[in-house]
């Protein structure tokens, strides 16, 4: 419900205003009529409404005092003068303290209803607007103080969806789950599943990988929880990348939301298998852990002598075969993310016993690529690929023999041209590493330290690059005109795009051409 408060000296006035909201939109309660200003700040001491409908002229403490009191103080609420007059000092002295309308008395119903409506809509998304930011600083243990009375007292669900991997930092560059949510358009898509009366919150995770849907339920029976999980198994039966699920139980308290999501990130960092999809649903008991949550996965002391004598004798095909066949053994056992990284960072520290200059080593820079390995792997046949440039650098400190500075920068100038010339083409980071022979994590990560951006974002940056030099040479040219010449087969799409990167409209930038 949308809070107003009346201020106004006529009682019959009030009265009828009263009658009239009520009768016209079931959404606002009226929680207060009182006779002057004065009053009205007698009564925000204790509580603060959404809409303030005030008179200007009144005893003891006028309409204009009374909002250049809320806006001294910082009380957030929306204004609307009724008047019954049309001096212009007035209008003018209202529109300087940012009142939200100036109706004239007496009130025409369809004005109230028009008023209504845009009022229920602009209070409704700044509302919702305040409540994600919350939410926002509530997941990411930021301190911050907050009307708890924004939220209505519902129980309250927390789902942490993971697409592909669970890395533990997100990636700079591309990354095919930051592609996978934008696809499906999931913050919009998504919400779909959920009943109009519910509250919903869909927020970005840690990473690129997570999503947090928070939703409200006037019922927090398993028979609630069980519908929801079913419906998001549902919704993600197409999915290109394997979804890993977990929900909660129901909370009373929104503020306890965060201590909420830690618990399911614990979780998922426990559970999460590559390739294989999983729904928890925490109000079942038999959910309340994973079939692979305790499991237990370690190196024997054969393969470990066995990767270790190859590392020594500098034997790389063998030594990828032995991984390869490790990599095969931990799909078939379902082996959880959490235990392959793991075993692979002992692997990786098998090495600095065999390289001759032990500086070179960086172990703290390993294990930083390989969770840009796992960020770009999805299932386990992708594995071997993606971490294998990891550990054919690894082989070139061992023998002391290098890629040359200059043939990186060859190859990074030969990616550059390639992108130049066929930036109005798709082209994804995987169709620029089948050219040049790299895995596309390693190739992402040479091009940003060549070009300060990934391959993507400098497709992008071209693009609209392109767009400005057709707009100045043309501004009156349209989005559905613009977008096929740069590469861009959605102009709406192409529109959002812009305006991200330059964070004006077309319409806008357009203008500032003029």
């Amino acid at each position: 419900m949308i809070s107003i408060m009346i201020v106004e000296d006529e009682p019959p006035i009030a009265r009828d205003l009263k009658k009239l909201i009520k009768a016209i939109h079931s959404d606002f309660e009226i929680i207060a009529c009182v006779n002057n200003g004065l009053e009205a700040q007698s009564f925000l001491a204790s509580r603060i409404p959404d809409v303030i409908f005030t008179d200007i002229r009144m005893p003891m403490l006028d309409g204009l005092e009374l909002i250049k009191y809320l806006r001294e103080h910082s009380i957030n609420c929306e204004i609307v003068i009724l008047s019954g007059y049309s001096d212009f000092s007035y209008a003018q002295k209202a529109l300087q303290l940012q009142v939200h309308e100036y109706l004239l008395k007496p009130v025409q119903k369809s004005q109230l209803e028009s008023l209504l409506h845009n009022l229920h809509n602009f209070i409704s998304n700044k509302k919702k607007s305040l409540q994600q930011a919350y939410l926002k600083n509530l997941l990411t243990q930021k301190p911050c103080s907050f009307d708890f009375s924004i939220f209505n007292d519902f129980k309250y669900y927390v789902m942490l969806l993971c697409a592909g991997s669970f890395p533990s930092h997100s990636l700079d560059y591309d990354s095919p789950q930051r592609f996978f949510w934008e696809d499906l358009n999931f913050d919009h898509s998504f919400t779909t599943l959920f009943p109009t009366e519910s509250e919903l919150w869909i927020i970005d995770g840690k990473t690129v990988s997570e999503k947090i849907v928070i939703f409200s339920s006037f019922d927090s029976s398993l028979n609630t929880s069980s519908k929801i999980l079913n419906l998001t198994r549902h919704y993600f039966r197409h999915s290109t990348l394997p979804i890993t699920c977990v929900l909660s139980h129901p909370i009373t308290a929104i503020n306890e939301t965060g201590t909420l999501f830690k618990e399911l990130r614990s979780i998922m960092h426990k559970i999460l298998v590559l390739g294989h999809s999983q729904f928890i649903n925490l109000n079942m008991p038999k959910d309340s852990t994973s079939d692979y949550s305790n499991s237990v996965f370690a190196l024997d002391s054969s393969d470990y002598n066995r990767l270790s004598q190859l590392i020594q004798k500098g034997r790389k095909s063998d030594f990828r075969l032995e991984l390869a066949l490790l990599i095969q053994s931990w799909g078939q056992n379902h082996c959880p993310q959490r235990w392959m990284d793991k075993m692979l960072r002992t692997i990786i520290s098998l090495f600095q016993d065999f390289i001759p200059d032990r500086k070179s080593f960086d172990l703290l820079e390993c294990d930083l690529q390989l969770n840009d390995v796992f960020a770009v792997t999805s299932d386990y046949t992708l594995l071997l690929d993606n971490c294998w440039y990891l550990f054919e650098h690894l082989f070139q400190l061992r023998s002391n023999t290098f890629v040359p500075d200059e043939s990186i920068e060859l190859i990074m100038l030969r990616i550059d041209n390639y992108i130049v010339a066929h930036v109005d083409e798709f082209v994804s980071t995987q169709t620029l590493s089948d050219m040049v022979g790299l895995v596309p994590s390693y190739l992402s990560k040479l091009f940003r330290d060549y070009k300060g951006m990934s391959p993507s974002e400098y497709i992008v940056h071209l693009r609209i690059e392109k767009a400005k030099e057709l707009l100045l040479k043309n501004p009156a040219i349209f989005a559905k005109d613009i977008a096929p010449i740069i590469g861009y087969s959605d102009p709406l799409y192409f529109s959002k795009v812009f305006k991200k990167k330059t964070g004006l409209s077309l319409s806008d930038y357009k203008k500032n051409l003029l």
